[in-house]
């Protein structure tokens, strides 16, 4: 049983960014035309992102949930005993808290590590991982679907609050990503700016000798 991401059309968007890098081709300053460049890659994403999330979705097997990457990446299979909470945000999305299998070491004669001399830090405990999807294009029928594969615990180790504190966490995280990455588009346009007024001048000099 699959459960499809959500996609909006894309045509538009698909033909903004071809406009603007058919306008950066005839541009003559390449200062202006990196600009150009990165406006476009803005609209080229998010049309990408929409052509790739087509067919894609959350998938539920006989033993767990198969979680397929919006864009690149492995897909993702979480044992439906693994998972120890989930819930819709009101974006649509799936939030999926998981534990982690325990990693086996398959070498007999491992060097010793600085947490065997001091046995009290090393970390035994499980792991857990929060997995996020795009927006579900049927939230509602993915949750009454999960609620009866995924085992019912009378103590869940996440509460749903639990999830929407870690969620809003990784938000945050992410928000802080972006902003750092448009803030710094300026001094990437002026770095690629000066990197192709000096490839200019090394072959001007070359051709002058």
């Amino acid at each position: 049983m699959q459960f499809d991401y959500r996609t909006e059309p894309h045509r538009s968007a698909l033909i903004i960014a071809g406009g603007l890098v058919l306008l950066a081709a005839v541009v003559q300053l390449a200062l202006l035309r990196a600009v150009l460049l990165a406006v476009a890659a803005g609209p080229g994403a998010w049309a990408l992102l929409q052509w790739r999330r087509q067919g894609r979705g959350v998938r539920l097997q006989t033993d767990g949930v198969e979680i397929q990457p919006s864009l690149i990446g492995p897909i993702r299979q979480i044992p439906y005993s693994a998972i120890q909470g989930y819930l819709t945000t009101p974006r649509s999305q799936l939030v999926v808290a998981y534990q982690k299998p325990d990693k086996v070491s398959t070498s007999t004669e491992m060097p010793h590590a600085l947490t065997d001399i001091r046995p009290e830090t090393h970390r035994t405990g499980p792991h857990y991982g929060l997995a996020v999807t795009p927006a579900v294009a049927n939230p509602t029928a993915l949750t009454a679907a999960l609620a009866a594969r995924v085992p019912q615990s009378p103590q869940p180790h996440f509460t749903q609050e639990d999830l929407k504190a870690w969620m809003r966490r990784r938000r945050l995280r992410n928000a802080i990503l972006v902003m750092l990455a448009v803030l710094g588009t300026p001094l990437y346009i002026i770095l690629i700016g000066r990197v192709i007024a000096s490839l200019q001048t090394i072959g001007v000099y070359n051709s002058g000798r």
